[in-house]
């Protein structure tokens, strides 16, 4: 190979040519753990903050809490862990270093502005904050597609799908607490705090799960996966439990009860194909 055609091979495109020999290939692992280690140390700060905030005096009671440990403490996990998985299940290079902290930046400001907007009492912090939130969420959906356009093989495309398809969720979770935020004392307000809690409970947290389960157990029990596994039968698990969110929130939406009683069944339905 001649030196132009080895240049050549190194500016290869992840997107448009996910097999081809690049020189993050090598270190994929290393990089992706290294990553992930400062976003856990991220994490476990907002958790721990979370918990003193519990203990000392404050003016938006279980808010603060509360939130310190969904939006900083688990969003952040959850963004972290999903890189990992992505990565490593793959067999992806791990992403840019420079986006990967970028998003946890964004996040992680986004997450501080939100809590101190809320419990200052000053909406344009704490919209600005999730609105932060919103765009942190928007580029962990990049990261994903770009895991998964460099995947080195497809099998574990459905758990990709499940965490881009929940975090897709989180974002309409997220733009209904900012409306939560903004209309408290109207009239559509529990309806609109039912939605939020409904898409960032069965859509992000419930679809993560979801989706690492049929893979990790087989990982961490060291066996193989079952032959009906398949990815085009995960696929439908992840698109029945996916329909089943969007359905219960169009019952809040509605303020239809029973739409939302046919959305938590066919959630079900798909836990248990699942």
């Amino acid at each position: 190979m001649t030196a132009d055609q080895s240049a050549k091979t190194k500016r290869r495109s992840l997107w448009s040519s996910p097999t081809a020999p690049h020189p993050r290939y090598d270190t994929r692992v290393a990089d992706i753990h290294r990553q992930s280690r400062t976003g856990l140390l991220v994490a476990a700060g907002f958790i721990a903050a979370a918990a003193i905030t519990a203990v000392l005096p404050h003016e938006s009671g279980a808010w603060l809490p509360l939130h310190l440990f969904l939006v900083g403490g688990l969003l952040t996990v959850i963004s972290t862990v999903t890189q990992l998985l992505a990565v490593t299940w793959s067999s992806s290079p791990a992403p840019p270093v420079a986006l990967a902290k970028g998003q946890l930046i964004i996040l992680g400001v986004g997450a501080v502005a939100l809590a101190s907007g809320r419990e200052f009492d000053v909406d344009v912090i704490a919209v600005a904050g999730a609105a932060m939130v919103l765009v942190a969420l928007a580029l962990l959906c990049l990261i994903l597609l770009w895991v998964r356009a460099a995947a080195g093989t497809n099998r574990f495309h459905p758990a990709i799908d499940g965490y881009i398809t929940a975090i897709g969720f989180s974002m309409v979770g997220v733009t209904l607490g900012i409306a939560a935020v903004l209309g408290g004392g109207k009239s559509w307000w529990p309806r609109v705090r039912e939605a939020h809690l409904d898409a960032n409970l069965f859509g992000l947290v419930g679809l993560i799960i979801a989706a690492t389960l049929p893979y990790f157990v087989a990982t961490q029990a060291r066996m193989k996966m079952s032959p009906r596994a398949t990815p085009q039968r995960l696929h439908i698990a992840i698109l029945v439990l996916g329909a089943a969110v969007a359905i219960i929130e169009c019952g809040r939406g509605f303020n239809e009860d029973l739409v939302v009683a046919a959305g938590y069944s066919a959630y079900a339905l798909g836990l248990i194909w699942m």
